[in-house]
């Protein structure tokens, strides 16, 4: 497979389970008729769930796996870290040219952010985006869960918001700030064997992650 379609494939898996459909579609024929000869059992469904929805279907055997941003504080799953992504806090060029570049860190806490937060989590725990808000805490206007959505608003000029790299480069500018990460994360039922072909899509993604820059994990 090509690096770049490693790239595209990631990019989609990242933002929604709709560009992933399209990603498949356009650029991964070949590879999936390769994966059908080689697990011509296995079905391959691509989900965008809520946390607490993906981690129920889970538990229930209706997926064999799930990939999200945080780590999944449920005792009857098994979660392992597939690797960590380099992000930046992006701006829009217009949204830059409407309201200024923010000088260093104190300006850029003032500017309207857009970050994770899903439905009753604790509003004490970290933010699934990386950003360390324990130690400069910003200005949250919007709160979602889908890193798409993140980068719509951001795209569209309404705030600002933490990226991946690899996504928001030369769609966006990249400001002054912290050193941000944002953690991969892979969860099964405990006492649920892998599958080869799950174990062989984390491989795939942990290959994924390095090639866009970041730190896949053993």
């Amino acid at each position: 497979m090509a690096v770049q379609n490693h790239i595209h494939f990631l990019e989609a898996l990242l933002l929604s389970a709709h560009d992933v459909e399209h990603a498949a579609a356009e650029t991964h024929a070949e590879p999936l008729r390769d994966f059908q000869t080689r697990f011509p059992a296995a079905r391959v469904g691509l989900y965008e769930l809520s946390p607490a929805a993906m981690a129920q279907a889970v538990k229930t055997d209706r997926l064999d796996i799930g990939f999200h941003y945080a780590h999944l504080r449920d005792t009857a799953l098994e979660t392992s870290r597939l690797g960590t992504l380099p992000s930046h806090v992006y701006a829009s060029k217009a949204y830059l040219k409407k309201h200024g570049r923010p000088a260093g860190l104190r300006e850029l806490l003032k500017h309207p952010f857009i970050a994770p937060r899903a439905w009753e989590e604790d509003p004490t725990a970290p933010r699934a985006d990386g950003f360390p808000d324990h130690a400069h805490p910003r200005t949250v206007r919007y709160e979602t869960e889908l890193l798409e959505t993140h980068l719509r608003f951001v795209l569209s000029g309404l705030c600002v918001g933490v990226l991946p790299d690899f996504i928001a480069e030369g769609r966006a500018v990249a400001l002054p700030g912290p050193e941000i990460s944002r953690t991969i994360y892979c969860f099964k039922r405990i006492g649920r064997p892998l599958h080869p072909a799950a174990a062989e899509i984390i491989e795939s993604l942990k290959i994924r992650i390095r090639l866009a820059g970041g730190k896949g994990d053993a």
